[in-house]
């Protein structure tokens, strides 16, 4: 159920955000009426992250901005972009023949 509450809200996340806002405004109204203070409702973006967790993970709503930000930075440094894959592309390959290698000779035991 959890997960189904997940991904609608991730397929709606305008629509959701414009419903708990109205939500939020609606309760704060209501205090209002009955004659409390404006600040017994609380910090109103603490109460909406409250309630956004109910819907995601907060982890994996900041991994995908901090992923975003990153293509952004590399995409406005073409230069830079291509020289950090070059050398991860290197390092890695290098990682992989190398094993490879050194699997062959010294890991898997000697047909004798």
């Amino acid at each position: 159920m959890n997960f189904i509450r997940r991904l609608r809200y991730w397929l709606h996340r305008k629509d959701e955000e414009v419903a708990m806002a109205e939500e939020m405004e609606h309760h704060r109204q209501m205090l209002a009426q009955e004659g409390a203070a404006p600040r017994s409702f609380g910090n109103s973006a603490r109460a909406m992250e409250e309630a956004r967790q109910v819907w995601i993970w907060r982890w994996l709503e900041s991994v995908g901005q901090d992923i975003r930000y990153a293509v952004r930075s590399l995409r406005g440094q073409p230069g830079f972009t291509l020289a950090a894959l070059l050398a991860i592309t290197l390092g890695i390959g290098l990682n992989a023949s190398l094993f490879t290698a050194f699997n062959a000779v010294a890991l898997k035991p000697w047909p004798v």
